[in-house]
């Protein structure tokens, strides 16, 4: 890629980040506050990032901002969306007030809470009995070795014993949000299948997700004949010469509630192609050579239809999606330069301009990997790698051969792209 294409894709994605940035630094919600007494105050509360909503929560009464820690109120929440509850653990072998977020709060909680290192612990409270966390142990092997075992699980066989049927799923639940969260819901269903409880909704499991995308794509091209007996002398002597240029599109998403992770997804993607191909033939004096250059530039909007899975790792979601891609090309340019390379060294250069006029529209398989990570609590951050294989028949490979249908155009591009899933 050229430096000045980089620069471009960088400066793109600054504008387009940015502003988002910045509206995350300063953002105020409905929430609430309560006291110790018990006493629910409404007001607005900023929210912040996962660390930060752990230690302290700014509050707006409509009169006053106030900061409070976890030892001055008994939990704050955003609208109904997220509770946190002030509760004390372990942390450096000292116990520490902090906020823990409920991602189930009712028979029995699942609490998180994210340290400054990062690291994502994970608590459980059965009624109003002690709290525990559910991790993952360590210890040394007759071989000496220091090995990773689950002690979450003897835990929760020690909580749910008054559920067989939720014992018989425990030794197949897995470390991490997704398997401790279905176990807890599993288990709440089984004490109190009438009951009613908070559960925040994690991202990614909305209905509808809407993602809005940047980036570059990388094309190759190659011109092929689907009619043997039709002429094309110097076609499989033609070079083509592809250039990258900037892409970006929206993205739709339905999630399939009854199998968590599928979804469907339709989007619009919009960018150029631009390529030359190039022939080149020998001749006898007083010319050298002929160099002929069919200069392409298309610009083209491709609509991918696509299925995938997204695996939830806490914050990090990696995913994976397949499906059809139909492209259409509402204007294209063909310029057409003719070079005469004479033995004395002179050059002659022809340049015209054909109308050109496409008999069938590009599509073809598409598929990509990608990484969704909830760095901002109103949008992931998306990245993604994306091919995109097609062919069209019909391409002008000649502009002066009034029958073209004879030819197709196969390409296989690379996009690599970021932005913001809503």
């Amino acid at each position: 890629m050229k430096r000045t294409g980089i620069k471009s894709l960088l400066i793109g994605i600054g504008v387009f980040v940015i502003p988002f940035v910045c509206m995350a630094q300063k953002h105020y919600a409905p929430g609430y506050i309560i006291k110790n007494n018990m006493e629910r105050i409404e007001g607005e509360v900023e929210i912040l990032g996962d660390i930060f909503n752990a230690q302290y929560v700014n509050f707006n009464d409509g009169k006053t901002l106030v900061r409070y820690a976890p030892e001055q109120i008994n939990a704050w929440g955003i609208e109904d969306k997220r509770v946190f509850a002030s509760r004390t653990i372990i942390e450096d072998e000292e116990g520490k007030a902090v906020f823990l977020e409920c991602i189930i709060k009712g028979h029995t909680s699942l609490l998180t809470y994210t340290a400054e290192n990062q690291e994502i612990r994970y608590f459980i409270q059965k009624g109003d009995d002690q709290i525990r966390e559910l991790k993952m142990g360590r210890r040394v092997n007759d071989q000496g070795q220091e090995v990773v075992y689950q002690e979450y699980l003897g835990v929760l066989r020690i909580l749910f014993n008054d559920c067989e049927e939720i014992q018989e799923q425990i030794p197949s639940t897995s470390f991490g949000m997704p398997g401790l969260k279905k176990i807890v819901e599993n288990y709440n269903n089984c004490i109190d299948p009438e009951g009613v409880y908070f559960e925040r909704k994690m991202k990614g499991e909305n209905m509808f997700d809407f993602e809005v995308l940047l980036g570059y794509n990388f094309p190759g091209f190659k011109i092929t004949k689907n009619d043997k007996d039709k002429p094309y002398i110097y076609l499989e002597e033609t070079t083509v010469e592809a250039k990258s240029y900037i892409s970006f599109g929206v993205n739709f998403c339905v999630n399939v509630q009854k199998l968590k992770g599928a979804s469907a997804s339709l989007g619009v993607m919009y960018g150029k192609w631009e390529y030359d191909a190039i022939y080149e033939q020998e001749y006898d004096p007083p010319w050298d050579l002929q160099q002929v250059i069919y200069a392409y530039n298309y610009s083209i909007i491709t609509i991918p239809v696509m299925v995938g899975y997204r695996f939830s790792l806490n914050k990090f979601k990696p995913f994976v999606m397949a499906g059809y891609s139909y492209s259409i090309i509402p204007k294209n340019k063909m310029k057409q330069i003719s070079k005469i390379y004479y033995t004395d060294g002179n050059i002659t250069t022809y340049k015209s301009e054909p109308n050109i006029v496409f008999k069938s529209r590009h599509n073809g398989l598409e598929a990509g990997i990608g990484m969704n990570y909830e760095l901002l609590k109103f949008a992931d951050i998306h990245f993604e790698v994306r091919y995109q294989q097609g062919k069209s028949d019909g391409f002008p490979g000649d502009a002066n051969t009034p029958d073209i249908s004879y030819l197709t155009l196969h390409s296989k591009t690379i996009y690599v792209l970021i932005g913001l899933s809503f």
